[in-house]
């Protein structure tokens, strides 16, 4: 399993499903979790369950400009973002960023500098169109 000890990972939807669980395990495992939901009180609970190496961000994905605020933020404070897990279950869209393939990954098996996109609510549609891509 490759380790992602001290790696920045930004979870949006992380108050709660799977986002907060996603968010709880990547902290056990040694990421720093950056949390984003429109909840400050549903992250700060996670928040708690993961320790010290947590961050909250209040963001509404459906805003662009919120959207450039948290990745502006968490650059700037934790250094460039090497997890991106979008479990939030309304979106917008996130910044661009140049994407050399697309492939499914394993979360234990996901290599450096990943970006995993989960769809709380899969449909047999949306199921189709759901990436995990490594750039």
């Amino acid at each position: 399993m490759v380790g992602i000890l001290n790696q920045v990972a930004v979870v949006t939807g992380a108050g709660r499903g799977i986002g907060h669980a996603i968010a709880v395990e990547l902290g056990q495992l040694g990421a720093k979790v950056v949390l984003a939901a429109r909840s400050r009180t549903e992250l700060e609970a996670t928040a708690r369950l993961i320790g010290s190496s947590a961050s909250v961000i209040r963001t509404d994905v459906r805003k662009k400009q919120e959207l450039e605020r948290l990745f502006e933020q968490v650059t700037t404070t934790l250094g460039p973002v090497d997890i991106l897990v979008n479990a939030a279950a309304a979106s917008s869209t996130l910044p661009p960023s140049p994407v050399r393939s697309v492939r499914p990954l394993a979360l234990s098996t996901a290599p450096q500098n990943s970006a995993l996109s989960v769809s709380p609510n899969p449909s047999p549609k949306r199921l189709e169109s759901m990436e995990y891509a490594c750039p």
